[in-house]
Parts: structure tokens; sequence; C-alpha cells
């Protein structure tokens, strides 16, 4: 009889390896989602990009929420030698970047995917203001890009 590890407190290293195999096979089919969105978004198939992007989010989201499980029961496992756990611990680390890249990517952090989009952000003089605050600035910056172009008119005229 299988018992799930949310029965019991600890996990054997059998177990622990299969949900990190599980994890694993989750992020890696994440990574290739993430290569055919970009694909699809290359090539304009918007309803393939937003379905796959939706597919790959849930595989992430899954791989973020057992995740901590994971890390917890490692030290917990019985009968292990230090190198094995050492390994484990790298495999974790190597698990938990790879899910930070494949999000980014995902998200769009740092423009990896190539598409053209204002990188807007946001300064110590704007931190402080509400959207009502910054409306005002901008029309204050347009004003002033207004009368600045109005200056440069009257000054071709008179050439």
């Amino acid at each position: 009889i299988w018992i799930s590890r949310h029965d019991r407190d600890e996990m054997s290293a059998q177990e622990w390896s299969r949900e990190y195999d599980a994890l694993r096979r989750k992020l890696d089919s994440a990574r290739n989602d993430t290569d055919r969105i970009i694909s699809y978004e290359r090539s304009g198939n918007r309803e393939q990009y937003t379905s796959l992007k939706s597919t790959a989010g849930t595989k992430l989201r899954d791989v973020v929420a057992r995740y901590p499980s994971l890390k917890q029961q490692l030290p917990s496992i019985q009968g292990l030698t230090d190198n094995e756990v050492r390994r484990r611990k790298q495999n974790l680390r190597k698990l938990e970047r790879d899910y930070t890249d494949i999000k980014a990517l995902l998200d769009n952090k740092n423009n990896e995917r190539g598409t053209s989009g204002r990188n807007i952000v946001e300064s110590h003089e704007t931190m402080a203001l509400n959207n009502t605050q910054m409306k005002q600035k901008q029309i204050h910056k347009q004003r002033n890009q207004d009368e600045d172009l109005d200056q440069i008119l009257q000054g071709v005229k008179r050439i």
C-alpha cells in the first residue's frame, strides 16, 4: 500500500528521490513549454501562446508548492551518507536556480524573450507618489515639453 507523504512526517530516500525526479520532470517540461511559447509569440500564434503559458505557469506553481516539503524532508532521511546529503542539496539548489530562470523567462523579466516593451524603472522621485500625483507630474512634464517645442518653433520661424 502506498502511503502518501502527507499522511506521515518522514520520507524514505526512495520517496524523496521519486519526488525530486517528479519536480525535475515538471521543470524540464515547463522549460520546453517556455521555448515553444517564445516561438508562438514570435510567430503571432496568440491562442497557442496563452494556452501554453497558462500550462507552464501551472507546472511552475506545482513545483513551488512541493519544493519546500522536499527541502524540509532532506535532513530527516535516515541512512544517507554525508556525500549523498551534499549531492542532494546541490540538486535542490540547481532545481531552485532552474525554477528562477524559467519563471523569469516566462514572465519576460529583463526582456529575455526580446519583445519590444517599455522597461520602466521606478525612481526615488516617484516612489512616494500616488496615482493622482503621478498624473500631475506627467501633465507638468508634458506642458514643459510643449513650451520647449513652442520656443524651438519660434526660433525656426525667425530663421
